[in-house]
């Protein structure tokens, strides 16, 4: 068979034209991590990447621990003899590292991978039997897609192994072809980004890759030992730094630490939970058939360009596809039966749900490329076929592709006005004092990894040494970034005495009406101060009370909720402790609670002692709060 590339199928124009998409792509990325994810997005897989990137870029692969460790737990690390282990590899913070040594900012690596994947999408393309203009429309349909797009642009693992996994197939299928015109340099070559996108991602290498390299295999069973050398060789040099990683992370080469954190975050059915603070879920056949529909189903209809039209063309397209298609085909299957047995899309779009109006189906976002490449000469044959109707459809499913993409750019714009204003917030809160109310998980940078001023802990910053001073914390609406509100927990104790203690309680969150104080029998009920009065914008919420030997003072006459009232499992018993709920009263005049805070309190004579700032108050948990005497 004659030896070409995809170069001698393409014209000038062609090549400029995915010039073209390689620079829309990198421009978007660059501009929109700039604008609105720089300071973190609603995936907080961002920690992890980022702060090991910067800790990388200050000569520590492991993250260097702060004692003591209970008050700095960072959001997917775990404490171990090597330092802060990460639940991923380390290859994607590698690379960003490299980004951040370099240019100072994550924004140049993010573009560049959006800029090479159009090319990459060509190459593969052409392997596949696509000629001239369809390779270019494949590209465009890839990189423009708003899944890819919106991924292109935060700070994390899919857009990588995109790039690495496509250049992959590629060399791949050049090899089953024979048009590699140098079949050693590229099987050295595929061997490193196989073990590279192993390292990224291992799961779905090992789905996505072994049916392209099985067909290559047979189809050079003839010489296949003559390149088994160079491709073990290429893989070589990953696969001993990985396994190196792994033995001073988790203690054996063979053992990723992907479940260090949570042994039940893995694959298969049963109980599962992303951490041990969170409550475990039933995950069986039927949640893994939710999960395929609603991730890869749904969600490509609309976050992969045309994927209304391209989705069912990509299932049909078995029956006509040549060899190298169908090894694509095979290695989807593949991918779509191991995500039916891992709880990632389930738990990604039924239990958070939330994520998907922003990030899109990022567990599909590998099947963007097959899904295109195998899918539309199909569809373009379909088109053909039906004329002016087909393509009315296709102006109609590549209009919901922009709209997707306009809203997913919109939400995003609107979570990073709301994390700026709550953040701004907080800096004023800080400045008065005040005890910041927090809940489960017990981690740093979770859900919101922004930094402003030392409010909020994240990976964008280095953690506070012990002893040093602490930043407070916020919680955040639930409307805002879902239920699970940054946590951060010290373990310090520290007292204040004096004949009475002043505490100014502070909360964000727009709903919160009234603060409930229980102490030794005694109740109190004082109206929270807001900061606007608008409930739909952020707000801080205020109140100040004294404590002191015998009861609890400041507070008006607001009067206390019934169900306070019928909660007495959860009140003090005596002078020893101080119970602080908040409340908030809906329009028909019914209260829920909020949240709830057990403040320990010691007296002696005439003087009154509670916990100071940087303190753990461990009969409830993980909390902060900061008082001061007057």
């Amino acid at each position: 068979m004659p030896r070409t590339s995809a170069a001698t199928d393409l014209t000038r124009r062609h090549r400029r034209e995915i010039a073209l998409i390689s620079l829309v792509a990198a421009v978007f990325a660059a501009l929109v991590y700039e604008l609105w994810f720089a300071r973190g997005s609603l995936n907080n897989d961002e920690v992890a990447y980022v702060m090991q990137a910067r800790a990388i870029t200050h000569g520590h692969l492991f993250p260097v621990p702060v004692e003591p460790i209970d008050a700095h737990r960072v959001w997917f690390f775990v404490a171990r003899p090597a330092g802060l282990v990460s639940k991923y590899l380390p290859l994607v913070s590698v690379v960003f590292a490299a980004s951040l040594l370099v240019t100072g900012s994550l924004a140049p690596i993010l573009a560049l991978q959006a800029a090479a994947l159009p090319w990459l999408v060509a190459g593969l393309a052409h392997e596949v039997g696509l000629r001239g203009r369809q390779v270019v429309v494949a590209a465009a349909l890839v990189s423009l897609s708003p899944l890819v797009l919106m991924e292109t642009a935060i700070p994390l693992s899919y857009q990588l192994y995109l790039v690495l996994i496509t250049a992959t197939w590629w060399l791949v299928l050049r090899l089953g072809h024979r048009r590699s015109s140098h079949e050693v340099v590229t099987t050295l070559a595929v061997g490193l980004l196989a073990a590279a996108a192993a390292a990224v991602r291992p799961y779905d290498t090992v789905l996505l890759l072994a049916p392209p390299l099985l067909w290559a295999g047979w189809s050079r069973r003839a010489d296949g030992r003559r390149l088994a050398a160079p491709l073990v060789a290429g893989a070589l040099p990953v696969v001993v730094a990985i396994g190196r990683y792994d033995d001073r992370a988790t203690g054996a080469p063979w053992r990723p630490p992907f479940n260090l954190l949570e042994p039940s975050d893995t694959i298969g059915f049963g109980m599962r939970r992303l951490y041990p603070e969170q409550d475990a879920h039933s995950f069986g056949p039927l949640q893994g058939l939710t999960g395929l529909g609603l991730h890869f189903v749904v969600g490509l209809l609309t976050w992969l360009l045309a994927g209304a039209v391209l989705l069912p063309a990509a299932a049909l397209a078995w029956r006509r596809s040549n060899p190298a298609a169908r090894t694509l085909l095979a290695a989807t299957a593949c991918y779509l039966a191991g995500y039916w047995i891992f709880w990632g899309p389930w738990n990604f779009s039924v239990l958070w749900g939330d994520g998907t109006r922003v990030l899109g189906p990022i567990y599909a976002m590998a099947l963007t490329v097959p899904i295109v490449v195998t899918g539309l000469p199909a569809a373009l044959a379909w088109i053909a076929r039906h004329g002016r109707w087909a393509r009315g459809v296709v102006a109609v499913v590549l209009v919901v592709g922009v709209v997707q993409l306009g809203s997913a750019v919109a939400q995003a714009r609107v979570d990073a006005g709301r994390t700026r204003d709550l953040l701004a917030l907080a800096d004023r809160a800080r400045a008065d004092g005040p005890l910041l109310f927090d809940t489960d998980p017990p981690y740093l940078g979770h859900p919101v990894s922004n930094l402003v001023d030392g409010v909020a802990l994240s990976a964008f910053s280095e953690v506070p040494p012990a002893g040093a001073v602490q930043p407070q914390l916020l919680q955040l609406p639930k409307a805002v970034y879902g239920p699970r509100p940054l946590t951060y927990s010290l373990s310090r104790e520290e007292r204040v005495e004096a004949d009475e203690v002043r505490v100014q309680v502070s909360i964000l969150e727009r709903y919160a009406d009234v603060l409930v104080v229980e102490r030794g029998g005694h109740t109190r009920a004082c109206l929270l101060a807001h900061d606007s009065d608008a409930r739909d914008e952020p707000s801080l919420a205020t109140a100040t009370i004294r404590v002191t030997t015998t009861d609890v003072l400041g507070c008006d006459d607001a009067p206390v909720p019934a169900k306070w009232q019928r909660q007495t499992a959860q009140r003090c018993g005596d002078t020893t402790c101080l119970m602080l709920a908040v409340f908030r009263v809906d329009d028909d005049g019914s209260t829920s609670r909020l949240t709830l805070r057990e403040l320990p309190v010691l007296t002696s004579a005439s003087t009154v002692a509670m916990l100071a700032d940087t303190t753990v108050i461990a009969s409830s948990g993980h909390g902060w709060i900061r008082v001061s005497s007057t």
